[in-house]
């Protein structure tokens, strides 16, 4: 039976409620240049060194506020979404595989597509989460998925 893949991608949220954790996330985040469109040295000092050090520690506060027992609401309740999607899908047979993945932080792109692969899906339908089209969302959430889907097939090949 030919599988179909389903890959739903949210935007993402850090590993933990942490300075670390939300500074790692935040570089991503910032460095993506669909995010801040400056040319990349002045987009890496601006991150780098302005905003990310300044933010890190108030940001891990705020996130702290809003944490949920079993983790971040964004990674919980898009979890909680690919659970139902998959029920919903394949209520008559299996016939659909369904992961989700962040475009930023975990689980990443790279790693949902690999999970996807592996369960030899025939072709990949990518649902991007936002309400809208903007570069600095839904854009660059297809870009890095055609971009590691490449990537993964010339490594199978």
């Amino acid at each position: 039976m030919n599988r179909t893949g389903v890959l739903l991608i949210n935007l993402g949220t850090p590993d933990a409620p942490t300075p670390e954790a939300v500074g790692c996330y935040l570089r991503e985040f910032l460095m993506d240049g669909y995010v801040i469109d400056l040319p990349k040295p002045l987009r890496w000092f601006l991150v780098h060194v302005m905003i990310v050090p300044r933010r890190k520690e108030k940001s891990a506060k705020a996130y702290q506020k809003v944490q949920l027992p079993e983790g971040s609401p964004l990674l919980v309740h898009t979890r909680e979404l690919a659970t139902n999607v998959t029920a919903r899908l394949n209520i008559n047979d299996n016939r659909y595989a369904v992961e989700y993945a962040m475009r930023y932080g975990n689980p990443s792109i790279s790693t949902s597509l690999a999970k996807l692969c592996a369960q030899d899906v025939a072709r990949i339908i990518v649902l991007p989460l936002y309400p809208q089209y903007a570069e600095s969302s839904f854009e660059t959430a297809v870009v890095e998925t055609r971009d590691h889907r490449v990537s993964q097939t010339r490594q199978t090949e």
